[in-house]
């Protein structure tokens, strides 16, 4: 490789679409040096030589308010930690790219990269878009008037990549002289400048350029402060039925899979140690992480449809006021949502928020919202603390445990942001795209390359708390192990909450996941089933070991429910909180953290409760 190519714009430019074409789709997503932010890498080969094309985060400004900013300002800075075996400092050629429609804007960057004295192409996306509405731009003009090659590029065709390949060809064969490092800071009379600049361009080059579309305005009604919320909650609404209900048969069909397969397997090999690791420990933890997969895929799908529409910017508007009260801002509503479903999908959706600390605000606030995972928990709770035969009260309990579950994610989330020692997230900015269709092939293949990434970088570690869990539990026998030996260490610590060793074990192995609760609660208290009704009648009349005074009370109960609202019990969450968090620290501190408080609340509850009924 002799040089680079990066591809700047702004959010919403076009920008990945464009770079979709440039490289045919062919290349590989990797995370930024220091950042969980992620960008693409590939290779462009001409016929001379071959280089890398980078594209970087979307920008408004050379000066970053935002990790994905500062990611790109660090590129455009110095390309060596991001390119293998870089042999140059400095990118060879940057393609700016504007959107034909919000032209005036969008060129107040590129004159900002200009002034710095960058190599540039221009590709102007849209142009088919803006044509269609009779907006007419001089491209050979704009092209003389910026001193660079301007390429009109069609965004759902990919007409003109051909003229964009050739003009950077002969851009590269080009030498001059290195850029000038950027500055840090821009006055407000220089950025008055700029955008009288880029208005003055676009009034020599484009005619009917700021003429209002007519026709039906859907943001009039869809951004109301009425209508507006109704609307986006709906959606929302829809939103997340799709993620929980349309996976879920899917993720059902997986599991039943591997469980299928894991006894198959079971009956053929020889009762012997490696055969147990092998399916209890191994395959059962890669049936852990295949699980999600369905989730993961849609959430990503159905987020690249509403960004490629437009909605989801709109979206995050109409969410920002009540989420700034605890110091979040619009862009959180999507992953908090989705984490109702899962916390794996909600933490990866979390990583395009544009500031540090709301990011990490987010991820802080995702696990203590009620997911999938607890449902089964919580169902078998409040059959036991109301009864089996009594669903009315049950679903009020539930929805009562829903409320809770945000009353206490945002007092948190609020006592957090006070606390946390980072950079304060910059001030909701958005730029409104213009409505379009979805490219369908470039949603799939972000929901591909996402769902693999995935797949690959948190299933080890799954697969490895998995066959942790399974030798300590079995060794150095099923029914002395190491777990049922920690788990009599742990009484003292269950004393308080009215529990004995058995719920202690239970909620260990509900580490990897929280509903194997349930299935660790009917094996403890040898359950002849898992189904619902003959568990609770088991547990009824289950009894503290050693005494004649019932286990399961009214008091453990919600002490149970205050704990499981609270802990964050899940292997799969604290590996993607890893990766999304940058390293172990936080993600350690959050887990313990929330184990403790919850254990904490739940003596508290427990105390109270006992003390109330005498």
């Amino acid at each position: 490789m002799s040089e680079t190519l990066l591809f700047v714009g702004n959010p919403n430019s076009g920008k990945t679409t464009l770079f979709n074409y440039f490289t045919g789709s062919r290349y590989k997503t990797v995370n930024y040096p220091g950042a969980t932010v992620d960008f693409a890498l590939a290779e462009w080969k001409t016929p001379t030589q071959s280089h890398w094309v980078l594209d970087t985060p979307g920008i408004v400004s050379i000066v970053p308010q935002s990790e994905d900013e500062e990611i790109t300002r660090r590129a455009l800075e110095n390309i060596v930690p991001f390119v293998p075996n870089a042999t140059q400092k400095m990118p060879a050629l940057l393609i700016g790219v504007v959107d034909a429609m919000q032209l005036s804007r969008h060129l107040v960057l590129i004159r900002q990269l200009q002034q710095c004295g960058y190599a540039m192409v221009l590709a102007v996306t849209m142009t088919d878009v803006a044509h269609k509405h009779g907006r007419k731009i001089d491209f050979l003009t704009l092209s003389e008037l910026l001193n660079m090659p301007v390429i009109p590029i069609e965004g759902r065709t990919g007409k003109g990549i051909d003229k964009l390949k050739q003009a950077c060809c002969i851009r590269l064969a080009q030498k001059g002289s290195l850029p000038q490092p950027c500055p840090s800071h821009i006055e407000a009379s220089t950025l008055k400048e700029q955008f009288e600049w880029a208005e003055k361009m676009v009034g020599l080059v484009s005619s009917n350029g700021y003429e209002k579309i007519s026709g039906f305005d859907i943001d009039a009604w869809l951004l109301h402060p009425v209508f507006g919320p109704v609307g986006f909650m709906v959606t929302m609404g829809l939103f997340f039925t799709c993620i929980f209900a349309v996976a879920s048969p899917a993720m059902a069909g997986i599991d039943s899979g591997f469980t299928w397969g894991i006894a198959s397997l079971s009956a053929f090999l020889p009762a012997v140690w490696w055969a147990d690791l092998l399916t209890k420990g191994i395959l059962t933890g890669v049936g852990s992480v295949f699980v999600f997969v369905p989730q993961i895929a849609l959430l990503f799908f159905l987020l690249g449809v509403m960004e490629g529409s437009g909605y989801l910017a709109r979206g995050a508007m109409l969410a920002d006021r009540p989420l700034s009260a605890i110091g979040l801002n619009g862009r959180s509503f999507v992953p908090l949502l989705s984490g109702c479903a899962c916390a794996i999908p909600a933490m990866m959706a979390a990583r395009t928020l544009p500031g540090k600390k709301e990011k990490l605000l987010t991820l802080f606030m995702i696990p203590l919202m009620t997911c999938s995972a607890r449902l089964p928990v919580y169902g078998l709770l409040l059959s036991l603390l109301i009864g089996f035969h009594h669903p009315v009260q049950i679903a009020i309990g539930m929805t009562g445990i829903y409320v809770s579950s945000i009353i206490l994610a945002s007092s948190v989330t609020a006592i957090v942001g006070r606390m946390l020692r980072v950079a304060p997230a910059p001030g909701f900015q958005i730029e409104l795209p213009r409505w379009h269709w979805p490219v369908l092939r470039h949603v799939l293949t972000h929901t591909v390359t996402q769902t693999f990434s995935f797949i690959k970088k948190a299933g080890p570690v799954i697969v490895c708390v998995g066959v942790l869990l399974w030798v300590l539990s079995t060794f150095p026998s099923p029914t002395h192990s190491f777990l049922h030996t920690f788990g009599h260490v742990l009484s003292p610590l269950l004393s308080p909450m009215g529990l004995d060793w058995r719920v202690g074990v239970a909620l260990i192995l509900a580490f990897a996941a929280r509903e194997v609760f349930v299935s660790a609660i009917a094996l403890m208290f040898a359950s002849e089933s898992t189904h619902l009704a003959s568990l609770v009648n088991t547990l009824h009349h289950a009894v503290l070991e050693g005494t004649t005074q019932p286990l399961f009370t009214p008091a453990s109960i919600i002490g149970l429910i205050v704990f499981f609202m609270i802990s964050m019990q899940c292997a799969s969450t604290l590996a993607i909180a890893k990766k999304e968090m940058g390293g172990w620290k936080l993600p350690l501190a959050m887990t313990v953290s929330y184990i403790v408080g919850a254990y904490i609340a739940a003596v508290g509850v427990v105390q109270a409760v006992q003390f109330w009924m005498g």
